[in-house]
């Protein structure tokens, strides 16, 4: 696992996640590693959510630009848990809040 990332173990963190989707539209966050990566190129993301269970070598360069570009990165206990707090009805490895 990567320990480079912040680990907060605070709950206050997942209340700006929860926010962010309950404006109901889909420009306040994005989930996936290609729509976080995107988010992140063009300097849209506030904090990156990454499930501890997802598979790291997958995230790894998505971390790293997080990290790079100062985007405080917070994990969240497996993809299930951040799935339901992104209301969707699956798992996801990761998810964004933008600006």
């Amino acid at each position: 696992m990567i320990r480079s990332a912040k680990e907060i173990e605070d709950v206050n963190y997942i209340k700006i996640l929860e926010d962010a989707v309950q404006k109901g539209d889909k420009k306040g966050f994005k989930v996936g590693v290609k729509q976080a990566q995107k988010a992140l190129d063009m300097d849209f993301a506030h904090s990156v959510y990454v499930a501890r269970d997802a598979q790291q070598y997958v995230l790894r360069y998505v971390i790293e630009t997080a990290n790079k570009k100062q985007i405080p990165v917070y994990w969240i206990d497996s993809m299930q848990k951040l799935g339901s707090l992104c209301k969707i009805d699956v798992g996801a490895a990761i998810a964004v809040v933008t600006k």
